[in-house]
């Protein structure tokens, strides 16, 4: 990156106030964003087994392709809204990136997803980057005296646009 106020972690800052105090900014945003969240999401289950099927969609709080929408809990505590998530994933359409954490409980004898946990972009201290590009791990500024938290990928879900390489942060929308 040429424009050293755009290079991370510099830019977290720059694309966030871009996108709260520019009414073009946020209309370009809402017009890329929206769609994606309108659209009319379900599970293809071809191939599943109908209980797995049955228990993804609860989790996911997603109706199965080809059955009539179940109607939707009421949000309550430790309820995963794939709303939210959507909202929350397509915010690597400003920073480049956008980065949960898979975080499970045992429930009805089977360990069932409890939520998506965002790691904003501005926690994000540290990438953890292999040799071949892939990602590794990531480190989020802990809290007191507790220090980075290191979180390995096998407890991520991480969405980057425009990734090249080992480069995770990715690129922002509002970067031409």
């Amino acid at each position: 990156e040429s424009n050293p106020d755009l290079r991370w972690p510099a830019s977290i800052d720059v694309f966030d106030r871009m996108r709260r105090e520019d009414s073009q900014v946020l209309s370009t945003l809402l017009a890329v964003e929206l769609p994606v969240r309108r659209a009319n999401w379900a599970l293809d289950a071809t191939g599943c087994r109908p209980e797995v099927a049955e228990v993804v969609s609860k989790d996911l709080d997603l109706p199965i392709k080809g059955q009539p929408p179940a109607p939707s809990a009421l949000r309550r505590r430790n309820r995963f809204s794939w709303q939210e998530h959507l909202r929350l994933a397509q915010l690597e359409n400003v920073y480049g990136h956008s980065v949960f954490e898979q975080v499970y409980e045992a429930r009805e004898s089977l360990i069932r997803l409890r939520k998506l946990a965002w790691r904003p972009p501005r926690t994000i201290s540290d990438w953890g980057v292999a040799s071949d590009g892939g990602l590794e791990w990531i480190k989020q500024y802990g809290y007191g005296t507790s220090g980075d938290i290191k979180l390995d990928i096998n407890r991520m879900v991480v969405y980057v646009r425009n990734r090249e390489g080992g480069n995770w942060v990715g690129q922002s929308l509002l970067r031409a």
